[in-house]
């Protein structure tokens, strides 16, 4: 119909993408030690997002994940990565 005003529907926030990510490891049964490693994978992407004003799922692009996956190098983390850390570029931004 002409001149019907269509409302874009926004990108979720990434703090609700993540604790909707964790509740749904909670309801797949995951173990405690394997919820809490991807707690704290996501801290670090969460307060990289906030320092680059990012709050939308929609806002975090390669160049983001890549400055995370830097500041883990610098921060000391030179093992490979972890399931749970491999899951910040690919599991979860789909879960969104």
């Amino acid at each position: 119909m002409a001149g019907e005003h269509k409302q874009v529907k926004r990108a979720p926030l990434i703090s609700n993408v993540v604790k909707e990510y964790i509740d749904h490891l909670i309801a797949e049964g995951k173990m405690l030690k394997t919820v809490n490693k991807y707690k704290y994978c996501f801290a670090p992407l969460q307060e990289i997002a906030t320092r680059r004003h990012a709050t939308r799922i929609s806002q975090i692009d390669v160049a983001r994940v890549d400055h995370y996956r830097a500041a883990r190098a610098a921060g000391g983390e030179t093992r490979k990565p972890s399931k749970p850390n491999t899951a910040l570029s690919n599991n979860w931004l789909f879960f969104a």
